[in-house]
């Protein structure tokens, strides 16, 4: 079961990316659809426990939400909080898992 599991996500990565080239092209690479796919993206990065590549796709959700969003919109508060912890992570002190 644990195997089908981390299939199903591989595929989901693989179908993320996907949407992701889709949006890009059709959107633009700074577009709400893009910032969203890739935030889909790292939620499958951190369930894989992968998180050097959650916090890559965060980081790319950041730079669009400071772009695009209030300075003191709760998002970017939430994006970066989670970018720290994921760093934590990275350097083995905590554990993280989004179901």
């Amino acid at each position: 079961m644990p195997r089908q599991n981390e299939e199903k996500k591989n595929n989901a990565l693989r179908i993320y990316r996907s949407i992701h080239r889709s949006h890009v092209a059709k959107f633009g690479p700074q577009s709400r659809e893009a910032a969203e796919t890739v935030g889909l993206m790292s939620t499958i990065h951190t369930q894989q426990f992968n998180y050097k590549a959650a916090e890559k796709c965060l980081q790319d959700v950041l730079k669009w939400q400071i772009s695009n969003l209030d300075e003191h919109h709760p998002a970017i508060a939430n994006t970066e909080n989670t970018i720290e912890t994921l760093k934590q992570a990275i350097n083995g002190e905590v554990r993280v898992f989004f179901q």
